[in-house]
């Protein structure tokens, strides 16, 4: 099992550009934006999970964050299509980051230029 450190990132509150981006999936955002752009998004949570690959640490918050079980003082919306999840695997020195677009179904890896 793998102790992963996440942040979970949403559009940024809702400039007339960004309400045409929410919950678009990866390939209508492609289709209509050329890209996903992380500079539209804030954190609005973060946190460690454990799991023995990324994909399944993200499956995980997803059903965290669309629970009644939300961590305390969570004040962002549920977990849905077009949220960002960054996660750190700590099991490698440095950990190694990787970043996960919410799809209609799963998650895409985005590829994140440092």
């Amino acid at each position: 099992m793998i102790r992963y450190t996440y942040t979970i990132d949403q559009l940024r509150d809702m400039p007339e550009d960004n309400i045409r981006r929410l919950f678009l999936d990866f390939e209508a955002t492609v289709r209509f934006f050329n890209a996903v752009d992380l500079s539209r998004y804030y954190t609005v949570d973060s946190g460690t999970i454990e799991a023995p690959e990324p994909e399944i640490a993200c499956e995980r918050l997803f059903r965290l964050y669309n629970s009644d079980e939300r961590p305390a003082g969570y004040t962002g919306r549920s977990m849905s299509v077009s949220d960002v999840v960054n996660l750190w695997d700590n099991s490698v020195e440095p950990p190694k980051k990787s970043t996960w677009f919410c799809d209609s179904i799963g998650f895409k890896r985005l590829e994140v230029t440092p």
